[in-house]
């Protein structure tokens, strides 16, 4: 489903069933920190959300601001009978609605700019004692004190750096 729609649909850079098993792979990697509900801020092809929520059938907001992708959502997850809700706007901007904000136990972003701006988009998400998986390439010293910082402006705290499903095309943090 999703390889043929990625024909018509830039959704994911992955271009084989083998690339696909890979980001499902490495959204599985973050299994251990989902909780009740989960949020997916800035994805593309419903990675890591729709994996996760496969995997543990938890309720899953996916917000995503490209219409197109947007209703590739809302196909997938009604074909794979997710508990999903598809908010078809900018993180940022649905933040601000209070049915959103301060909602879910897991927030999630994978590959989405720095660690920064990934911890800006899902933390305003989470209620109190909630768990943000922001999956990243290798965090180096500076940009995780940037990440530090950030999630104290934020209402958060860098609890650790974990890294988790290596491989030699990518790893995640």
């Amino acid at each position: 489903m999703l390889l043929e729609a990625n024909r018509r649909t830039n959704l994911t850079g992955a271009k084989t069933a083998e690339e696909v098993a890979l980001h499902i792979r490495d959204s599985l990697s973050v299994l251990p920190y989902v909780r009740e509900s989960l949020v997916d801020g800035g994805f593309g092809g419903g990675f890591p959300a729709i994996p996760l929520a496969v995997a543990v059938r938890v309720p899953v907001t996916l917000i995503e601001a490209t219409a197109k992708k947007a209703r590739f959502l809302e196909s997938a997850v009604r074909e794979l009978g997710i508990d999903a809700t598809v908010i078809a706007d900018r993180a940022e901007t649905a933040a601000h609605r209070p049915d959103l904000r301060g909602r879910f136990t897991t927030g999630t972003a994978r590959a989405v700019s720095g660690a920064t701006v990934a911890a800006e988009l899902v933390l305003p998400f989470l209620a109190t004692g909630g768990v943000a998986a922001l999956q990243r390439g290798r965090l180096e010293p500076a940009e995780r004190e940037a990440l530090s910082d950030a999630a104290l402006v934020l209402g958060g705290e860098l609890e650790g750096v974990a890294e988790i499903g290596r491989s030699e095309e990518h790893t995640s943090e």
